[in-house]
């Protein structure tokens, strides 16, 4: 038997099994995986000196049995709990794809304190004797870690299509994360990769006084991760909402931080299981879609609690956390680390309002398929009580100085997008140097910086490529697709068949158009590739003369990608590169661009990041006459790459 770490869409799981041993997890019927949380705890249990069930349940017994003697059980005060919002978005707009609108936010937080308040009028009341209203409620938080004003909303964007549980818990959560003493941390992310499907997960609590164990290291994870498409409630919809039909009404956040706080689930996470609460009936499993009472099942229960938040029916279908349950809240909060405390964190403690705070933050926004130079993003947000007019940043890029200035209006807590083209691999800075033409009334939040790298992409001249696939046993697993700088799939082969011995090698020839790029891409449905425990899987790329693109002999997780571009592509890569320049510059009427074909496309944005027109590069000149006097940035894109430039209008 070989031991064998593998990810399954399922849960994180590092465990013994045969190589012919494959397990699956439960999905919904519509092919959701409504939660992770206990996947993710043997996961980190497995890491960290962290407390097992059995550990952490005598813990809660003993804790509770404390309270309840104290006379201190019984909690009537409202307790507010200060949250931040990391909404990880691709560089969209707000309100479009993953970075979702303040309103899809606010509605989140209102259904929380619906839930959590078993409000009377709204989704999360009900009418059951052992319903209750924990008396805790969420807020988002007024004040940053840096003392600063904020509105409890941190957008970040990452030059990622997806996220997937390594690149979760090593790079997201550790280079985001706010105190998680002062603040519950909630992320909100396209999940893919090994979390694929999945609507989010939480990490449980711990005890403090469990005698040699040590979990600081789960310091910088500290909170619950949500899908996009989860996290909201479409009862409040303004028609900025991006959220899934089914699982759209706020319950999937409910249920994971139900987790955060130290709840199971109701099934006790096997048949006829415990999940260590009085008043909850024995289930037999989880329970999908909705039902009517009474619904009984083979554990002799005669009736089920499947409206409990704890279980996985459908958002619109739950509405009732217990008394029992209540009493697990409160000893977390009475004792557990990082929930303890933020009971009295200053997050929700005003800072007074400036009359001129203007916050700026840089960040790189998603770059396409080829890679190319990185597009930033300068982000001006007002945090002060006067709207923001005009502002002027002074940019630091790898030592290459220049400034640049906005004009706009920006109400409290608005922000503003300015587009800019890294120059080379390095460090970024930019300094808000003055707000409606004088000094900014508070400069320890004007200065922020980013360190980056150009990407590359691998050129060949060839219009054939010849790929040799070599699969392990499990051809089931394996899928792969051939797309363009577009996203078109111009070829695709898989799933296949297992086999008792690793078959043969597979052999394709792809035809290919020249000045275009394409990226080959693999995904194996069990996470465990193809290189490794069930044979010794390959894929190669090679050209037509032979020569080797890529041969890769250590594809062993879900998803693997090659990205190369063909012929020439001499516009294509001298825009990727940087070698395209625009001239005169300031210019009256033409801007002449060089080394880019007719195919060479065009936009144009004002220094506030708004469209202004498009159009196609005509034998290598952009007639902008029409322009206003001002500053303006040209986007050129040839096959897939594309370059930014700033140029003025006289």
């Amino acid at each position: 038997m070989k031991k064998i770490l593998f990810f399954l869409m399922a849960g994180l799981i590092s465990m013994n099994i045969s190589a012919q041993t494959k397990k699956t997890v439960k999905k919904s019927p519509n092919g959701y995986i409504r939660c992770l949380s206990t996947e993710h705890e043997k996961k980190i249990q497995q890491k960290f000196k962290r407390a097992t069930i059995g550990q952490f349940e005598t813990w809660m017994s003993n804790e509770s049995l404390n309270l309840r003697n104290k006379g201190a059980n019984k909690v009537t005060a409202v307790r507010t709990i200060p949250v931040v919002v990391h909404v990880i978005n691709k560089g969209e707009s707000v309100g479009q794809g993953t970075n979702i609108s303040d309103a899809q936010v606010r509605s989140q937080i209102t259904t929380l304190n619906n839930d959590y308040r078993k409000k009377i009028g709204t989704k999360g009341y009900n009418t059951n004797p052992v319903g209750a209203d924990t008396n805790i409620e969420f807020a988002l938080a007024v004040r940053d870690p840096n003392g600063n004003p904020t509105n409890g909303i941190d957008r970040v964007s990452f030059d990622k299509e997806f996220w997937q549980e390594s690149d979760v818990e090593n790079v997201l959560k550790p280079n985001t994360i706010w105190e998680p003493t002062k603040y519950l941390n909630l992320w909100v992310v396209n999940f893919g990769g090994d979390l694929e499907g999945v609507l989010g997960y939480a990490q449980f609590p711990v005890g403090s006084t469990l005698n040699g164990l040590d979990d600081t290291g789960l310091a910088n994870t500290d909170g619950v991760i949500i899908g996009y498409q989860f996290f909201g409630n479409l009862d409040y919809n303004d028609g900025s909402f991006n959220l899934d039909a089914t699982y759209g009404y706020g319950r999937t956040a409910t249920h994971e931080i139900g987790h955060w706080l130290g709840l199971r689930h109701i099934w006790g996470d096997d048949t006829c299981g415990e999940d260590y609460v009085a008043d909850t009936p024995v289930h037999e499993d989880a329970n999908y879609g909705c039902f009517t009472h009474p619904k009984s099942n083979d554990c002799g229960t005669s009736d089920e609690m499947f409206e409990n938040y704890m279980d996985y029916t459908n958002d619109d279908c739950m509405n009732i956390f217990t008394q029992n349950q209540l009493d697990r809240f409160n000893t977390v909060l009475t004792n557990s680390v990082r929930r303890k405390e933020l009971l009295t964190s200053d997050a929700l403690t005003a800072v007074t309002l400036l009359p001129n705070d203007g916050e700026v933050s840089v960040r790189p926004s998603f770059s396409g398929l080829c890679g190319g130079r990185p597009v930033g993003n300068f982000k001006i947000i007002n945090r002060g009580s006067n709207n923001i007019t005009s502002a002027t940043l002074s940019i630091n890029d790898n030592g290459s100085t220049y400034t640049q200035n906005w004009s706009g209006n920006l109400g409290t807590n608005q922000e503003a997008v300015i587009p800019v083209m890294f120059s080379g691999n390095g460090v970024i800075t930019a300094t808000l140097t003055s707000v409606n033409g004088g000094a900014d009334s508070k400069p320890s939040n004007n200065t922020s910086s980013y360190s980056y790298t150009i990407k590359s992409t691998p050129n060949f001249t060839t219009t054939t490529v010849k790929l040799d696939l070599k699969l392990d046993i499990y051809g089931t697993e394996t899928t792969w697709e051939l797309i363009n700088a577009n996203g078109d799939v111009l070829y695709h082969g898989g799933p296949y068949t297992d086999t008792a011995t690793p078959p043969a090698l597979k052999t394709f020839t792809f035809n290919l158009a020249n000045n275009d790029c394409y990226s080959f891409i693999i995904r194996d449905l069990y996470g465990d590739g193809i290189c490794c425990d069930a044979g010794s899987g390959y894929y190669k790329l090679s050209t037509s003369s032979g020569t080797v693109m890529i041969n890769q002999t250590s594809f062993n997780g879900y998803y693997d990608s090659y990205t190369f571009s063909l012929g020439t592509l001499l516009a294509a890569e001298d825009v990727k590169k940087g070698n395209v320049e625009i001239f005169p510059n300031p210019v009256n009427d033409v801007l002449n661009i060089t080394k880019v074909s007719n195919n060479a496309t065009f936009t144009i944005f004002n220094v506030a990041g708004q469209f202004i027109s498009k159009g196609k590069v005509t034998n290598n000149k952009v007639n902008v006459a029409t322009l206003a006097k001002g500053v303006y940035f040209i986007e050129v894109s040839e096959k897939g790459a594309t370059s930014k430039m700033k140029f003025i209008k006289k």
